[in-house]
């Protein structure tokens, strides 16, 4: 159900309902796949330990000085 949220899959209901891709695979990031099953929480904690402030603000965690990704 989060990945259709995230519109990357779409759901097809019914007695022969599925799910299919809702976007090319070329254009989904094995991040946007993890945050919209897990959510931003898995990584406010780098490896480390210590509280990345990048991620607390926002999803874009190319900012994060210490664990940069």
């Amino acid at each position: 159900m989060a990945l259709v949220k995230a519109r990357i899959l779409k759901s097809h209901r019914g007695p022969g309902g599925s799910y299919e891709l809702g976007q090319n695979l070329s254009e989904v990031s094995f991040m946007e796949i993890v945050l919209a099953v897990d959510g931003p929480s898995p990584f406010l904690y780098c490896s480390l330990g210590m509280r990345c402030e990048a991620a607390s603000d926002s999803t874009d965690l190319s900012e994060c000085a210490t664990c940069p990704m």
